[in-house]
């Protein structure tokens, strides 16, 4: 008679995110391709993850309803979970407003890590530095209990890491 045995349960690793302090699963969780999924596959795969010691969960607004469907489908369990989203404005006024509209979508009181997205040319970075730019948005969101650490995103590491000279971001994410 041939045996089968389940798979073996998933050991977890966990370390420091960048700056911010907050343990984390070394595996994180993006969900950009939840937009093509239905409610039902995302709740089920997230849950799955989060089962499997996943923590760390990586939004944007940009990913279609992404953001809606991860609240519906791991909201009720926030206290187990990391929620990082990202804002693509690059003056305080409309980061602030996506700020607001990921915090709705995500049906969350808070964000862990707002991140301003897709930061690649020192025009854009400058944008977001100058006064009335994402950046201030972002404190200000950090201020008001909205989001509790705040990070860049690009596909240039080597403008990223000269950039973190300039502000302590806490966390840098590239592709």
């Amino acid at each position: 008679m041939r045996r089968f045995h389940s798979a073996p349960r998933i050991v977890m690793r966990y370390t420091t995110l960048g700056n911010t302090g907050d343990t984390v699963s070394i595996l994180g969780c993006g969900t950009m391709w939840f937009a093509d999924m239905s409610q039902k596959e995302t709740d089920r795969t997230l849950n799955y993850a989060l089962d499997s010691g996943v923590t760390y969960f990586d939004c944007a607004r940009g990913y279609g309803d992404a953001e809606i469907k991860v609240g519906k489908a791991i909201g009720h369990r926030r206290d187990e979970i990391f929620m990082a989203t990202k804002a693509m404005g690059r003056d305080a006024a409309t980061a602030g407003m996506q700020i607001d509209e990921s915090l709705e979508r995500l049906g969350m009181d808070h964000i862990d890590l707002i991140q301003l997205h897709y930061v690649n040319y020192q025009h854009e970075f400058d944008e977001i530095m100058a006064p009335e730019g994402a950046l201030e948005a972002a404190i200000k969101a950090r201020d008001d209990g909205k989001v509790r650490h705040i990070g860049i995103t690009g596909h240039r590491p080597e403008k990223l890491a000269d950039w973190l000279r300039k502000w302590p971001y806490e966390t840098v994410l590239f592709h």
